[in-house]
């Protein structure tokens, strides 16, 4: 496969199977990159002559990375592409000597972003200055997904060149400039040093979660097109939506907690801390428990004893799942969730 649209760094991955003898591996790759998975398992194959398992369940970030089922299949290796590590997730994502539970041993894990050889032109980034001025914003924050953090020096070079400021910030897992889905640490720290946000992506994923945790202009990149979109209108589009899901719940005296079943979206204190709250507000409480929660599961696990709904693993799957399809009970982020229970509406905080 020529021309491919995407650093998958099979040298390096051929090295590491090579200088630590692995002989299984199991290949981990998101939804838009699952097509290249055959061509990087013949590489392997005939490189390196070992067996390869492609992981064929859904991927959805560093949080999950599939350790049950590559020790069931014996794999020596786990290859995870399109993210890079995050230390909220190392409990699913360290390698680890051995089980915490016994003597096996865990399989190792490597990250690889899968870098993008996409990437606007600088008039496309000149027109992003254009707008950015405009719109007053002279101190934009960068950040970027896996596959475009590269971009964000040679961007930032060029917004400069055109009298901006722009910052590149440490984001998420302690990555600089790193977004995803459910980590926006770049722009809650220190908010006051930047007056606008450029995301580097495609899609309206991250850019849209950037939107909901900052009051501040947002703009996307798109680095496949090079165009550049605010998300005003979906910021105010999304947020009228949420703040009626939070006001429908300020009434809920029963709740359900569901808890995450992925090693990187269990978290056992944010439950603890959502019972003493529902508690505090002498209401009920019934603990569900989902490796990872489907509007299918969570509606078929419904009942008149339930009042509202808060999903303690990943926090987008209330505002992605629930929000344009609204469910008939209020199904709440962990953040929204505190909201309600501590009768603190603003300012609005998705992510907990």
């Amino acid at each position: 496969m020529s021309s491919l649209p995407y650093d998958f760094e099979v040298d390096r991955v051929v090295g590491l199977l090579e200088r630590h003898g692995y002989k299984r591996v199991l290949l981990q790759l998101p939804e838009g990159l699952k097509k290249y998975a055959a061509y990087i398992a013949r590489e392997l194959k005939e490189r390196a002559g070992v067996r390869v398992y492609i992981y064929g369940g859904q991927t959805w970030g560093p949080c999950d990375v599939p350790y049950d089922e590559a020790r069931r299949l014996e794999a020596d290796l786990i290859v995870h592409y399109g993210h890079l590590e995050h230390h909220g997730c190392r409990l699913a994502e360290h390698s680890l000597p051995s089980s915490p539970l016994g003597g096996e041993r865990w399989p190792h894990v490597v990250f690889i972003p899968a870098r993008s050889v996409a990437s606007p032109s600088q008039e496309h980034v000149d027109r992003l200055a254009h707008t950015l001025a405009l719109k007053g914003a002279r101190r934009p924050i960068l950040i970027a997904t896996a596959q475009h953090l590269h971009l964000l020096e040679w961007i930032r070079e060029l917004l400069e060149r055109r009298g901006l400021e722009p910052l590149v910030e440490t984001g998420a897992g302690g990555v600089r400039g790193l977004v995803v889905g459910c980590d926006y640490s770049a722009l809650l720290e220190n908010p006051s040093r930047y007056d606008s946000v450029v995301v580097v992506s495609s899609g309206v994923f991250h850019a849209l979660g950037a939107s909901l945790v900052t009051e501040k202009p947002v703009f996307q990149l798109d680095p496949y097109s090079g165009e550049t979109r605010e998300l005003c209108r979906e910021r105010e589009l999304w947020l009228k939506r949420r703040y009626a899901t939070i006001l429908r719940a300020l009434g809920a005296r029963s709740w359900a907690i569901w808890i995450g079943g992925m090693r990187g979206q269990y978290r056992p204190r944010l439950v603890e801390y959502v019972i003493r709250l529902v508690e505090k507000r002498g209401g009920e409480w019934y603990l569900f428990y989902s490796r990872y929660v489907t509007t299918a599961e969570l509606k078929n696990s419904d009942s008149p004893e339930i009042d509202a709904h808060v999903i303690t693993s990943c926090p987008r799957i209330a505002l992605d799942d629930f929000t344009l399809q609204e469910y008939e009970k209020p199904v709440l982020s962990p953040g929204e969730a505190i909201m309600v229970l501590t009768e603190s509406l603003e300012p609005y905080r998705p992510i907990w």
